[in-house]
């Protein structure tokens, strides 16, 4: 499979995704996860602990906590929750430890799907399409690339500063937007545009703008480490699609 050719495999595109700080305080919850829960966007997920969040009981959001922080990873299992609306919900929850460059923790990366989905993995299909075919496809991973870096910078300040930094981060964006009257907007992290007709300068400009930001607070080698373990985890043809944009220069992210 060449570069240019991305898997999107339902088991990826599916899961949801929440992170903690050390103190089991959301600090960010994607759009996937907020719809899982039947959370409105316009829901103020951090700040919040894991057990409200989740719609579980405390004493087992602590074990799923304590039981990730000590072994740097918790093996999937299958995870009886309530959503937004109290209605039960089963899900798989499965998560990884997040560790400063001396081993600290630094919170809880959860990825959590439906039960349905867990049971049928073995039989999705992946579907691959080519970014070198059609100028859509190509924006769509360009806002895939844009949110995978924003999301990472949110973490990684609400971890380091605190859960109130996404409010920062978002009045950053929003007015940037509305200055240069780009119809984007974000909310609690959550960026939404209209793929086919958002220009690559905006998300060049609000790359720039968020990394900046985040380096005058954190350190620009702090801000670097993290992005480069985010974007690890990229399709090298997403990171081959936004060095020909601009949006990703290598030698800079080191």
């Amino acid at each position: 499979m060449s570069n240019s050719d991305i898997p999107l495999d339902s088991g990826q595109t599916n899961a949801a995704q929440l992170f903690t700080n050390s103190a089991g305080l959301a600090v960010f919850a994607d759009r996937p996860f907020m719809t899982l829960l039947s959370y409105p966007e316009t829901f103020a997920v951090v700040g919040k602990p894991l057990y409200q969040v989740l719609g579980i009981e405390q004493v087992l959001a602590q074990q799923l906590f304590d039981q990730l922080r000590k072994a740097a990873s918790l093996d999937e299992r299958l995870l009886e929750v309530r959503n937004a609306n109290g209605l039960p919900l089963r899900l798989v929850c499965s998560g990884v430890a997040s560790v400063d460059a001396a081993g600290k923790f630094l919170g809880a990366d959860f990825r959590l799907r439906p039960a349905s989905v867990f049971a049928e993995e073995a039989d999705a299909t992946i579907v691959r399409v080519s970014i070198d075919q059609d100028p859509e496809i190509d924006n769509m991973f360009l806002q895939l690339y844009f949110t995978t870096r924003v999301k990472a910078l949110y973490v990684m300040l609400g971890r380091l500063i605190g859960p109130q930094v996404n409010d920062r981060l978002d009045r950053l964006i929003n007015d940037t937007a509305k200055k240069n009257n780009w119809n984007v907007k974000i909310l609690g992290g959550l960026f939404t545009a209209d793929v086919a007709t958002t220009p690559v300068q905006v998300y060049k400009t609000l790359l720039k703008d968020t990394q900046t930001y985040a380096e005058n607070l954190i350190g620009q080698r702090m801000v670097a480490r993290g992005l480069a373990g985010v974007q690890s985890q990229l399709h090298p043809g997403v990171l081959s699609l936004a060095s020909r944009y601009g949006l990703y220069e290598p030698e800079k992210d080191q």
